[in-house]
């Protein structure tokens, strides 16, 4: 089983890894932010909605409890102009009843004697029994309250209810407590205001004292039950006029976000408040599918990844092998290519001695058809000679047994030589040559450069069959550019890579010997080991410019110039 390679920072294994938990974090973090952001979002709606009802409900009732003060002031400033012994009459209890009737909401009127007696209820007369509110919370809260206004709890007076009640005090002469004025409301009423605020199942509505009792509510809580004493509802309601608070609920332990509004000049304020589970039931729907999908995207990210580095281990365990091979295969060509070089001298030997033999035989015949045999036999014998010499070449610049000796040299000793015998070649082709030279000196090996020029000026002539060739020279910068024009067939722009390569052939050679396309070859090799550039422009059907960039030497001629300079291949 091949051990599984070490996550190494900075590896591609590394790296995706990396890339992999950068996923998982993205994916994970975005879910949960998105939640929290969906959960903040729920809430603050529900916050303006509990918020808007609140406030309906505040004006609402602000409306009513002024209209029902204004009545209860009326019927009782009436009632102290009513004499004594008429106070119970009939003709009094239908001003009550009257007044009953001017109620903004429906309801009773009662009047009460200092001692708590029932004077006169508009719904009955006479008052009917137990509707004496002596020991009544609302009764006692007047008495005892300086306010002329206070609200009380919901209770049942005589057969009517349950109604909660508005009482306003009323004072004698002195300004001592003679009695009081109530309006009792029925709830049925204010319930079916509560039901049309739209706040789902579950909702509560009411109006509340600060002092924690419940004056009425929706849905209907038992008047002996708790309360909202210690609530955190009471306690920023006696802080702040208005606001919202979360709680569960004494009354029937639901978790709610409550609104609340106190009601101006009185020791009231009203309450709304939505269900939580109402609040956020969307949003867990939309968590409870948005998890496991979030999930699956990891999972799907983690199993994407996982196929990545199989795919990276196969294919680092393909590219081990193919290191191995490779360097098996640099191994055997560097060896064939120190074989070849070491066995340069003997390999030319036999074909020079080959040489030497025909030349002899040439002198001893003396008909003319065998002297034209022997003559077309040394040609080949030459031919072949050129080929395995390129050959060998390439052989000793693999094995790297070519050093250069690199000096100050005038350019012209180099040039002037190779066109003298590049003239004689291109005019038996029928082709002009041209030779520009320049007056300088380099820094090159000039054996080795005068091969490249050899190679390029052989080239030119292989592949051009009308018009001619040109060697010119020009100066660039601290650089000579050596040119070799020819007026070929041109190479086409996909090739211009290519010709370069070892055995490659232009499929446009004219007449002539077939080489072994290493000409090109050798003189890139040289360029690179001589660190001259080398370059090529083409144009199909005009021809083609080969070039090699030379460095120039400094002006003392002692070679100092060339022998610390570093020429580079991108000058």
């Amino acid at each position: 089983m091949t051990p599984t390679p070490p996550f190494r920072q900075g590896t591609l294994r590394y790296r995706v890894m990396v890339a992999m938990a950068a996923y998982g974090a993205l994916v994970m973090g975005s879910t949960g932010l998105f939640i929290l952001h969906d959960h903040d979002t729920e809430v603050a709606a529900a916050r303006t909605r509990v918020t808007a009802a609140v406030n309906l409900l505040a004006e609402h009732t602000e409306r009513n409890f002024t209209a029902i003060n204004l009545v209860l002031h009326h019927i009782g400033r009436d009632m102290d102009e009513v004499p004594p012994e008429r106070i119970g009459g009939g003709s009094t209890w239908m001003m009550v009843q009257d007044a009953a009737g001017l109620l903004p909401l429906p309801g009773i009127i009662a009047v009460y004697g200092a001692d708590g007696h029932a004077v006169q209820v508009s719904s009955a007369f006479p008052p009917p029994p137990g509707s004496d509110a002596g020991e009544q919370e609302f009764f006692q809260t007047a008495r005892d309250d300086p306010a002329p206004l206070s609200v009380g709890r919901t209770i049942r007076l005589g057969g009517d209810g349950p109604l909660f009640t508005l009482t306003r005090r009323r004072v004698d002469e002195a300004g001592g407590f003679a009695g009081a004025v109530t309006a009792g409301i029925d709830t049925a009423y204010f319930t079916a205001f509560n039901r049309h605020l739209g706040l789902g199942d579950g909702a509560v509505s009411g109006i509340y004292r600060t002092d924690g009792a419940i004056i009425v509510r929706f849905p209907m809580a038992d008047p002996t039950g708790p309360g909202i004493e210690n609530t955190g509802l009471l306690a920023q309601a006696r802080t702040a006029p208005a606001g919202t608070v979360r709680l569960v609920s004494p009354v029937d332990g639901g978790d709610r976000l409550m609104a609340y509004r106190r009601i101006e000049e009185t020791s009231v304020f009203v309450a709304a408040g939505i269900r939580m589970d109402t609040v956020l039931g969307p949003w867990r729907t939309r968590t409870a599918w948005l998890i496991p999908t979030a999930l699956l995207l990891l999972a799907a990210g983690v199993l994407a990844g996982r196929a990545l580095i199989h795919a990276l281990d196969r294919q680092e365990r393909t590219m081990a092998e193919l290191d191995t091979m490779r360097a098996a295969a640099e191994k055997a060509h560097a060896a064939k290519s120190r074989f070849m070089a070491a066995a340069s001298h003997d390999l030319r030997q036999p074909i020079q001695a080959l040489r030497l033999f025909l030349g002899i035989l040439e002198e001893t015949l003396d008909k003319p058809a065998h002297v034209q045999i022997t003559q077309n036999a040394t040609r080949a014998l030459e031919a072949s000679e050129r080929l395995l010499s390129s050959l060998l070449d390439a052989s000793r610049l693999d094995a790297g047994a070519v050093t250069p000796a690199i000096g100050p040299v005038p350019l012209s000793a180099v040039l002037d030589p190779i066109a003298t015998q590049t003239g004689p070649l291109a005019t038996e082709k029928g082709l002009r040559f041209l030779y520009h030279p320049l007056d300088v000196t380099v820094c090159t090996d000039p054996s080795l450069l005068e091969r490249m020029v050899r190679n390029l000026l052989a080239n030119a002539l292989r592949y051009t069959d009308h018009g001619g060739v040109m060697l010119g020279c020009r100066r660039r910068g601290d650089a000579v550019r050596i040119e070799v024009w020819d007026t070929g067939p041109g190479i086409p722009p996909a090739a211009l890579a290519a010709i370069w390569d070892e055995f490659y052939q232009a499929g446009t050679r004219t007449t002539g010997e077939k080489g072994l396309g290493l000409g090109l070859s050798i003189v890139q090799r040289l360029g690179a080991l001589l660190h001259h550039p080398t370059g090529v422009e083409s144009r199909e059907g005009r021809g083609s410019v080969f070039s090699i960039t030379v460095p120039l030497a400094g002006g003392s001629g002692d070679g100092s110039a060339c022998q610390h300079r570093e020429p580079s291949l991108h000058e």
